[in-house]
Protein backbone atom coordinates (compact mmCIF):
# COMPACT_ATOMS: atom_id res chain seq x y z
CA UNK A 1 0.00 0.00 0.00
CA UNK A 2 1.43 3.36 -1.05
CA UNK A 3 1.86 6.05 1.60
CA UNK A 4 -1.43 7.83 2.14
CA UNK A 5 -3.43 5.01 0.53
CA UNK A 6 -6.39 3.16 2.03
CA UNK A 7 -6.87 -0.60 1.99
CA UNK A 8 -10.42 -1.71 1.14
CA UNK A 9 -11.72 -5.28 1.09
CA UNK A 10 -12.88 -6.05 -2.48
CA UNK A 11 -14.34 -2.84 -3.87
CA UNK A 12 -17.33 -3.58 -6.12
CA UNK A 13 -20.07 -1.32 -7.51
CA UNK A 14 -20.60 2.41 -7.06
CA UNK A 15 -23.15 5.09 -7.93
CA UNK A 16 -23.43 8.86 -7.75
CA UNK A 17 -25.92 10.55 -5.42
CA UNK A 18 -28.92 11.77 -7.41
CA UNK A 19 -29.44 14.69 -5.03
CA UNK A 20 -25.89 15.86 -4.41
CA UNK A 21 -23.33 15.78 -7.25
CA UNK A 22 -20.48 15.90 -4.73
CA UNK A 23 -21.42 12.53 -3.22
CA UNK A 24 -20.53 9.04 -4.39
CA UNK A 25 -21.58 5.70 -2.87
CA UNK A 26 -19.77 2.38 -3.21
CA UNK A 27 -19.66 -1.02 -1.53
CA UNK A 28 -16.90 -3.37 -0.46
CA UNK A 29 -18.02 -6.98 -0.79
CA UNK A 30 -15.43 -8.69 1.44
CA UNK A 31 -16.41 -12.36 1.98
CA UNK A 32 -19.32 -14.29 3.48
CA UNK A 33 -17.71 -14.21 6.91
CA UNK A 34 -16.04 -10.85 6.30
CA UNK A 35 -17.18 -7.28 6.82
CA UNK A 36 -19.11 -5.99 3.80
CA UNK A 37 -19.74 -2.24 3.91
CA UNK A 38 -21.54 0.63 2.20
CA UNK A 39 -19.42 3.77 1.95
CA UNK A 40 -20.10 7.39 1.05
CA UNK A 41 -17.49 9.76 -0.36
CA UNK A 42 -18.31 13.47 -0.17
CA UNK A 43 -16.01 15.66 -2.25
CA UNK A 44 -15.41 19.26 -1.23
CA UNK A 45 -15.64 20.20 -4.91
CA UNK A 46 -16.35 17.53 -7.54
CA UNK A 47 -14.87 19.76 -10.23
CA UNK A 48 -11.58 19.52 -8.34
CA UNK A 49 -11.42 16.05 -6.70
CA UNK A 50 -7.86 16.60 -5.51
CA UNK A 51 -9.20 19.27 -3.13
CA UNK A 52 -10.23 16.43 -0.86
CA UNK A 53 -13.36 15.53 1.05
CA UNK A 54 -14.63 12.94 3.51
CA UNK A 55 -15.29 9.20 3.44
CA UNK A 56 -17.62 7.42 5.86
CA UNK A 57 -19.14 4.00 6.50
CA UNK A 58 -22.94 4.02 6.32
CA UNK A 59 -23.70 0.30 6.62
CA UNK A 60 -21.49 -2.22 8.39
CA UNK A 61 -22.43 -5.77 7.44
CA UNK A 62 -21.24 -7.35 10.68
CA UNK A 63 -23.39 -4.98 12.73
CA UNK A 64 -26.33 -4.37 10.39
CA UNK A 65 -26.77 -7.71 8.60
CA UNK A 66 -26.02 -7.44 4.84
CA UNK A 67 -23.68 -10.07 3.39
CA UNK A 68 -21.32 -9.50 0.47
CA UNK A 69 -22.98 -6.39 -1.00
CA UNK A 70 -22.26 -6.28 -4.71
CA UNK A 71 -24.35 -4.25 -7.19
CA UNK A 72 -26.02 -1.01 -6.11
CA UNK A 73 -28.14 1.83 -7.46
CA UNK A 74 -29.30 5.19 -6.12
CA UNK A 75 -32.94 6.10 -6.73
CA UNK A 76 -34.33 9.53 -7.56
CA UNK A 77 -34.84 10.32 -3.88
CA UNK A 78 -31.20 9.60 -3.08
CA UNK A 79 -31.76 6.21 -1.41
CA UNK A 80 -29.30 3.37 -2.02
CA UNK A 81 -30.35 -0.16 -3.03
CA UNK A 82 -27.81 -2.95 -2.52
CA UNK A 83 -27.80 -6.55 -3.78
CA UNK A 84 -26.03 -9.44 -2.10
CA UNK A 85 -23.86 -11.89 -4.06
CA UNK A 86 -23.00 -14.51 -1.46
CA UNK A 87 -21.82 -17.32 -3.72
CA UNK A 88 -22.55 -20.94 -2.87
CA UNK A 89 -23.71 -20.39 0.71
CA UNK A 90 -26.72 -21.60 2.67
CA UNK A 91 -28.12 -18.10 2.73
CA UNK A 92 -30.87 -16.42 0.74
CA UNK A 93 -29.46 -13.61 -1.40
CA UNK A 94 -31.20 -10.35 -0.48
CA UNK A 95 -31.81 -6.77 -1.60
CA UNK A 96 -31.49 -3.94 0.93
CA UNK A 97 -32.54 -0.29 0.91
CA UNK A 98 -30.58 2.36 2.76
CA UNK A 99 -32.52 5.59 3.30
CA UNK A 100 -29.98 8.38 3.39
CA UNK A 101 -32.27 10.96 5.00
CA UNK A 102 -33.09 8.79 8.02
CA UNK A 103 -30.04 6.49 8.22
CA UNK A 104 -32.43 3.52 7.99
CA UNK A 105 -31.67 0.08 6.54
CA UNK A 106 -34.61 -2.04 5.29
CA UNK A 107 -34.73 -5.55 3.83
CA UNK A 108 -36.67 -5.25 0.55
CA UNK A 109 -36.50 -8.69 -1.07
CA UNK A 110 -34.88 -12.12 -0.87
CA UNK A 111 -34.71 -15.26 -2.99
CA UNK A 112 -37.44 -17.91 -2.82
CA UNK A 113 -36.76 -20.12 0.20
CA UNK A 114 -38.38 -23.14 -1.48
CA UNK A 115 -35.70 -23.07 -4.16
CA UNK A 116 -32.58 -21.58 -2.65
CA UNK A 117 -32.09 -22.91 0.86
CA UNK A 118 -31.60 -26.23 2.73
CA UNK A 119 -34.70 -28.45 2.54
CA UNK A 120 -35.86 -26.91 -0.73
CA UNK A 121 -38.92 -28.57 -2.25
CA UNK A 122 -37.89 -27.59 -5.78
CA UNK A 123 -34.98 -29.61 -7.18
CA UNK A 124 -33.65 -26.98 -9.57
CA UNK A 125 -30.45 -28.68 -10.67
CA UNK A 126 -31.84 -32.23 -10.87
CA UNK A 127 -29.43 -33.70 -8.33
CA UNK A 128 -31.93 -34.26 -5.54
CA UNK A 129 -30.19 -31.69 -3.36
CA UNK A 130 -30.75 -28.04 -2.56
CA UNK A 131 -29.69 -25.21 -4.86
CA UNK A 132 -27.80 -22.62 -2.84
CA UNK A 133 -25.69 -20.79 -5.42
CA UNK A 134 -27.91 -17.85 -6.35
CA UNK A 135 -27.25 -14.20 -7.05
CA UNK A 136 -29.33 -11.04 -7.48
CA UNK A 137 -27.55 -8.69 -9.85
CA UNK A 138 -27.65 -5.51 -11.90
CA UNK A 139 -30.31 -3.31 -10.30
CA UNK A 140 -31.33 0.00 -11.93
CA UNK A 141 -34.29 2.33 -11.40
CA UNK A 142 -36.65 2.51 -14.40
CA UNK A 143 -39.57 4.43 -12.86
CA UNK A 144 -39.62 7.10 -15.55
CA UNK A 145 -40.06 4.46 -18.25
CA UNK A 146 -43.47 3.63 -16.77
CA UNK A 147 -44.86 7.12 -16.30
CA UNK A 148 -48.31 7.37 -17.92
CA UNK A 149 -48.22 3.64 -18.77
CA UNK A 150 -51.45 1.87 -17.93
CA UNK A 151 -51.14 -0.53 -15.01
CA UNK A 152 -48.16 1.23 -13.41
CA UNK A 153 -48.52 3.73 -10.56
CA UNK A 154 -45.41 5.91 -10.49
CA UNK A 155 -47.03 8.33 -8.05
CA UNK A 156 -46.99 5.70 -5.32
CA UNK A 157 -44.30 3.23 -6.44
CA UNK A 158 -40.76 3.19 -7.74
CA UNK A 159 -39.82 0.50 -10.26
CA UNK A 160 -36.50 -1.29 -10.51
CA UNK A 161 -35.16 -3.67 -13.15
CA UNK A 162 -32.90 -6.46 -11.90
CA UNK A 163 -32.07 -10.08 -12.54
CA UNK A 164 -31.80 -13.29 -10.56
CA UNK A 165 -29.13 -15.84 -11.47
CA UNK A 166 -29.10 -19.51 -10.46
CA UNK A 167 -25.56 -20.83 -10.85
CA UNK A 168 -26.00 -24.56 -11.40
CA UNK A 169 -24.06 -27.05 -13.48
CA UNK A 170 -26.85 -29.45 -14.47
CA UNK A 171 -30.53 -29.39 -15.46
CA UNK A 172 -32.75 -32.42 -14.80
CA UNK A 173 -29.65 -34.48 -14.17
CA UNK A 174 -27.88 -33.50 -17.41
CA UNK A 175 -24.67 -31.45 -17.23
CA UNK A 176 -24.60 -28.04 -18.87
CA UNK A 177 -21.83 -25.61 -19.67
CA UNK A 178 -22.15 -23.14 -16.81
CA UNK A 179 -20.35 -20.53 -18.93
CA UNK A 180 -23.21 -20.65 -21.45
CA UNK A 181 -26.34 -21.95 -19.72
CA UNK A 182 -27.74 -21.41 -16.25
CA UNK A 183 -31.01 -20.41 -14.65
CA UNK A 184 -32.20 -16.88 -14.25
CA UNK A 185 -35.03 -14.38 -14.42
CA UNK A 186 -35.34 -10.75 -15.46
CA UNK A 187 -37.48 -9.06 -12.81
CA UNK A 188 -39.34 -5.81 -12.24
CA UNK A 189 -39.57 -4.82 -8.58
CA UNK A 190 -42.16 -2.28 -7.38
CA UNK A 191 -41.28 -0.44 -4.18
CA UNK A 192 -43.84 1.71 -2.30
CA UNK A 193 -42.97 5.41 -2.34
CA UNK A 194 -43.47 7.15 -5.66
CA UNK A 195 -41.69 10.11 -7.20
CA UNK A 196 -42.27 13.71 -6.22
CA UNK A 197 -43.71 16.03 -8.84
CA UNK A 198 -40.56 18.17 -8.84
CA UNK A 199 -38.11 15.31 -8.53
CA UNK A 200 -35.16 15.07 -10.86
CA UNK A 201 -35.34 11.30 -11.12
CA UNK A 202 -32.09 9.40 -10.94
CA UNK A 203 -31.01 5.85 -11.57
CA UNK A 204 -30.16 6.45 -15.23
CA UNK A 205 -30.78 3.32 -17.23
CA UNK A 206 -29.13 1.99 -20.32
CA UNK A 207 -30.43 2.68 -23.80
CA UNK A 208 -33.23 5.12 -22.91
CA UNK A 209 -33.22 8.88 -22.52
CA UNK A 210 -36.41 9.04 -20.48
CA UNK A 211 -37.88 11.93 -22.46
CA UNK A 212 -41.62 12.45 -22.44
Amino acid sequence: MAPGGTGLNRVEDGNWDTKNPNRFYFVTTASFTGNSRLWRVTFDDITNPSAGGAIEVLVDGVIDGPKMMDNITVDGAGNVYMQEDVGNQIHLGRIWKYETATDTLTLMAEHDATRFIAGAVADIDGTGTKQSDEESSGIIEVTKMFKHVRGYDTRHYRYFLLDSQAHYSSVNGFPVDAELVEGGQLLLMAVPGGTDADEDEGGEYWGHEGRE
